[in-house]
């Protein structure tokens, strides 16, 4: 009984050699392989997954509110002639309050001092007889998308001389609450854009246009200040004012890019869908 057991106990210990003799075999030769990668991998895509569902659910979480204010001046009748009218912006983000914190207080500091140049050309109407004049300075919300909230300022009115109507447009990084440029949307956007408005604007220019003799220059000059350009859904404008390259008679040049020949230069995070 006993040199049975034995027999067994060996056949036992010659099957586990050769059972680990093949292993060996098989990892000698890159058959078998531990692929810790594929864990790797599958952390490193739920981190990055992660980070993308908190960037979106960041977006997603702004809430933007407006408060009404007006500024009433009298003329030296005693009447009512100036309503002017702004709206003051409170920005929202449960999940970043900082980068909501940013956008409220950029927008605001804008109309802050638009709003002191409005009344302070209301209140020199004091000497002009007629009413119903005034100015209003509307921020309204364009698009909270693809990683960017795009405001577009609107300031339309009269104080009886040359109306006022024109444009802004402000882009913030929903992520950070920066405020963008040109040259942060990615590398070749801002030279693209400018030979794009001058080509433009030399095409539809006519022998009565009065561009200023260094209108390309003050072209320049203006992309790189904050408000002459926003997103759109099918690409970006971008908007030189009133007197700011041409006369007065010209009014505003909006330059406008389509999305498809802005895409290639634009940074991922940034691309117009």
């Amino acid at each position: 009984m006993k040199k049975k057991n034995n027999g067994i106990v060996v056949f036992l210990l010659i099957l586990i050699i050769v059972i680990l003799g093949g292993l060996c075999f098989l990892f000698a030769t890159d058959r078998i392989t531990f692929n810790n990668n594929s864990n790797q991998n599958n952390l490193n895509d739920k981190s990055n997954s992660g980070n993308q569902s908190q960037n979106d659910e960041n977006k997603s979480s702004y809430v933007i509110n407006y408060k009404e204010e007006t500024y009433t001046t009298k003329n030296k009748e005693g009447i009512e002639n100036t309503n002017n009218k702004r709206n003051i912006i409170t920005i929202e983000n449960k999940n970043d309050t900082n980068a909501a914190s940013l956008i409220e207080n950029k927008l605001n500091e804008i109309s802050n001092k638009m709003w002191e140049d409005i009344k302070s050309t209301a209140n020199d109407s004091y000497e002009n007889s007629s009413t119903g004049l005034g100015v209003s300075y509307l921020i309204e919300t364009g698009e909270i998308k693809n990683n960017r909230l795009t405001f577009i300022v609107n300031t339309v009115g009269s104080f009886g001389g040359i109306p006022w109507d024109n444009n802004e447009g402000y882009n913030f990084d929903a992520v950070t609450g920066n405020l963008l440029k040109l040259d942060d949307l990615g590398t070749g956007v801002f030279d693209y854009i400018y030979s794009q408005s001058i080509s433009q604007i030399e095409k539809e220019s006519t022998e009565s246009s009065c561009l200023e003799g260094d209108w390309k220059d003050r072209a320049k000059t203006e992309l790189n200040k904050d408000g002459n350009w926003y997103f759109t859904q099918n690409g970006i404008k971008v908007i030189f004012p009133k007197y700011s390259i041409a006369c007065g008679a010209e009014g505003s040049r909006i330059i406008d890019i389509s999305k498809n020949d802005i895409n290639p230069y634009l940074n991922a995070q940034y691309k117009i869908k």
